[in-house]
C-alpha cells in the first residue's frame, strides 16, 4: 500500500511540476533525470532492509540462459563503465560486502533488494510517462530512454552478480 501511495504522489506531483517546465531539450532532459533520481531515492528510504524471497514477480533464482541473453545486449559492458565511473565501488562499500564466503547471502539479498527497486523506478517512470507523451512528449521520451541506463541494465546486472553468487554457493 506505501508503494501505490509513494508511485501515486511521485505521478501527481510530476504531472503538476511538469507544467512549469520550459520547453526545449536540455530543461526536459534535466526534469526527467531528476524524476528519476527522485524515484531512485524514494526506492532507497522506503524499501526495507531485509526482504522475503518471495517479493513480487522477480525471482530470486537466476537461471543460466537468462545470463546468456543479458551479456548478448552488452550489460557487462554497462558493468565496466560503472567500473570506470567508480560506482560500483562506492556501491560495494555501501553494501558492506567483505569478500568472503560468509558474506554471500547478505550480497545475494543486496541484488535482489536493488532489482526490486530499479523495477519499482522502472514501472513508475513507464506510468508517469503514459500521461505526459500527450502534453509534454519530450519529456516522456527522456523518461524512457533514461529509464535504459538507470533501471533496464542495472536490473541485468544485479540478476547477473546474483547468479554468480549462486554458483559460489553450490
Amino acid at each position: 500500500m506505501m508503494w501505490a501511495a509513494m508511485g501515486v504522489m511521485t505521478g501527481a506531483l510530476t504531472l503538476w511540476g511538469s507544467q512549469f517546465i520550459p520547453r526545449g531539450p536540455v530543461p526536459e532532459f534535466a526534469f526527467a533525470w531528476l524524476i528519476h533520481w527522485t524515484l531512485m531515492l524514494t526506492t532507497a528510504v522506503a524499501l526495507p532492509q531485509r526482504l522475503p524471497r518471495s517479493a513480487g514477480y522477480l525471482t530470486f533464482r537466476v537461471g543460466r540462459a537468462e545470463i546468456g541473453r543479458y551479456q548478448t545486449v552488452g550489460v557487462l559492458s554497462f558493468n565496466r563503465v560503472l567500473d570506470l565511473t567508480r560506482w560500483n565501488l562506492s556501491i560495494k562499500k555501501a553494501r558492506g560486502f567483505t569478500g568472503k564466503r560468509g558474506g554471500l547471502d547478505r550480497l545475494a539479498e543486496a541484488t535482489w533488494r536493488s532489482e526490486l527497486g530499479h523495477g519499482w523506478c522502472l514501472l513508475m517512470a513507464l506510468l508517469i510517462a503514459a500521461p505526459l507523451w500527450f502534453s509534454l512528449a519530450g519529456v516522456a521520451s527522456w523518461l524512457l530512454a533514461l529509464a535504459v541506463p538507470l533501471h533496464i541494465y542495472p536490473i541485468m546486472l544485479q540478476r547477473v552478480l546474483r547468479w554468480r553468487v549462486q554458483q559460489l554457493e553450490r
